[in-house]
């Protein structure tokens, strides 16, 4: 699961790229999601582990994340246990993402601020998934308790490229990504490196630049 934060320019710079602000990659994709859910089963039944890590393979371009619980009693318990592990760290991977910037990198962002809300595309892999929609539609709940009078995370969906257009809807936005990898034509921008991106900090106002005479002077 990567993702960044970047400050989307209003006009265009001299050298047209986008500053971003955080990035970061964490191992918490749909294999991950699915080898979490084998090893909470595996503690309880073996065999139905086994036959779990057989009904799907994360690694297939146009697998369908599976949707709900799998087995019963123990087993399902199991499921729904390795399920909440890797939701909390989804959530958390999120969370912490967004304070950072807050916090440290773009302090005083409209979009973190009262009334605002942060736009959020979500591409390729599991990010239709029923696991990470529910994953995010949770932390968008957290923000906007956490956040002082902000809106949460404005999702904005992204159609899938034309050069894709025969591949299944239920399927095509797994392929988004390396779509956009592999064909120039897409015109991806360009964009500098967090590392390159100074911490963006409010402006100190005139009223408190001003000099004003101490007690002894006046």
């Amino acid at each position: 699961m990567d993702a960044c934060l970047f400050i989307l320019p209003i006009e265009e710079d001299e050298e047209g790229k986008w500053p971003l602000l955080v990035a970061e990659v964490a191992q918490l994709g749909t294999a991950e999601l699915h080898e979490r859910r084998i090893a909470a089963v595996m503690g309880v039944d073996k065999e139905e582990a086994e036959r779990i890590r057989a009904s799907y393979d994360p690694l297939d371009p146009v697998a369908a994340v599976p949707k709900g619980t799998w087995g019963r009693g123990a087993v399902r318990q199991a499921w729904i246990r390795g399920s909440r592990e890797m939701m909390r760290s989804v959530r958390g991977f999120i969370g912490s993402f967004v304070d950072k910037a807050k916090r440290g990198r773009d302090t005083q962002s409209p979009a973190l601020g009262p009334g605002g809300m942060l736009p959020l595309v979500l591409m390729g892999g599991g990010s239709r998934a029923e696991f990470y929609e529910m994953a995010v539609d949770q932390e968008d709940e957290n923000l906007r308790r956490h956040l002082i009078r902000h809106g949460g995370l404005d999702r904005v969906e992204v159609p899938i490229p034309r050069e894709i257009n025969g591949v299944p809807a239920s399927h095509g936005h797994r392929l988004v990504v390396a779509v956009g990898l592999t064909l120039p034509s897409l015109d991806l921008p360009e964009y500098l490196d967090p590392d390159d991106v100074p911490d963006v900090r409010s402006q100190v106002s005139e009223r408190r630049r001003r000099y004003f005479p101490d007690k002894d002077q006046v």
